[in-house]
């Protein structure tokens, strides 16, 4: 029996460009911070350069992409920027399911400072990585069912910890599959933890979408972990806290506990969502995190 799909369809692979206004993260220091003191995050970085210096205007750069395309969704992906999935397109309606910025403009949020909201980006061992807007390993599969699969991946050089990510796209199904391999091949122990960053564009009818059993959430004030709370969902003090026009503030929340294995948001406007699906018993986490609209 052939492994080809039951229609003969196959996802096709396209090597393109893409051409994106870009603020560049100009010079890096000269040599690599010793001691984490010096790092935006202080966070050990070395024995990479910071990338604090942000260009004040926007030049022109062309981008090689990878495109992986059936009948219901065309994703992009950019090598140069840590493999990440750049876009995915609903075919059906038009509309970008991640956040597709439409330039490159850095905030001095990561590791090693400059970092973007673009699409979905892969963390490990730590948030915003050190390899976020770096150029990473990558390869592209097409297989025997129809399906493709762009693989990337990449040693970090400060724990010599490797990552590697696997996108799959099938032919006959709306859904991007990804799978993640973590390995430490030292002989010590390291701290780590994998962090798939989606970022998503919002709508004031913009809806936050936890399981039927989830009760309450954990919340924090900005960049400080250390000083949980819990409120309340999806109402909490009478406000809808679930519908994004009524986040007037920093808002980062987790799930409490889970027992299901999805989450995610649907735009009531477009009568259009995502939904992010894993097994919560290894993947535990499920956070939204956002700005507000104040």
């Amino acid at each position: 029996m052939s492994t080809e799909s039951q229609n003969g369809a196959r996802v096709r692979v396209i090597r393109s460009t893409l051409d994106l206004p870009t603020y560049a993260w100009e010079g890096y220091d000269e040599e690599a911070p010793l001691h984490r003191g010096f790092t935006p995050r202080s966070q050990n970085v070395y024995p990479y350069k910071l990338l604090e210096k942000i260009s004040p205007s926007a030049v022109p750069v062309t981008y090689d992409t990878v495109v992986l395309e059936n009948a219901y969704l065309r994703l992009t992906f950019l090598p140069a920027f840590n493999g990440r999935l750049y876009s995915a397109v609903d075919k059906s309606n038009g509309h970008h399911l991640f956040y597709d910025n439409r330039q490159i403009k850095p905030a001095l949020f990561g590791l090693r400072g400059a970092w973007c909201a673009n699409g979905v980006e892969y963390n490990f061992p730590n948030s915003h990585s050190t390899t976020t807007l770096d150029p990473v390993e990558w390869q592209v599969e097409e297989r025997e069912d129809g399906s493709a699969a762009f693989i990337c991946g990449n040693r970090d050089f400060v724990s010599r910890m490797e990552w590697r990510v696997e996108v799959v796209l099938r032919p006959e199904t709306a859904r991007i599959e990804m799978c993640t391999w973590l390995r430490n091949g030292t002989d010590t122990p390291h701290p780590y933890y994998y962090w798939m960053n989606a970022a998503l564009p919002v709508r004031e009818k913009t809806r936050f979408v936890y399981p039927e059993t989830t009760r309450r959430l954990y919340t924090h004030p900005p960049m400080d972990i250390s000083r949980l709370a819990t409120i309340d969902y999806p109402v909490h003090r009478g406000r809808d806290v679930s519908l994004f026009e009524n986040i007037r503030q920093h808002f980062p929340i987790f799930a409490e506990t889970m027992q299901e294995d999805f989450f995610g948001v649907y735009h009531h406007d477009r009568d259009a969502g995502v939904v992010h699906v894993a097994d919560h018993a290894l993947v535990r986490g499920r956070k939204i995190w956002m700005f507000g609209n104040a």
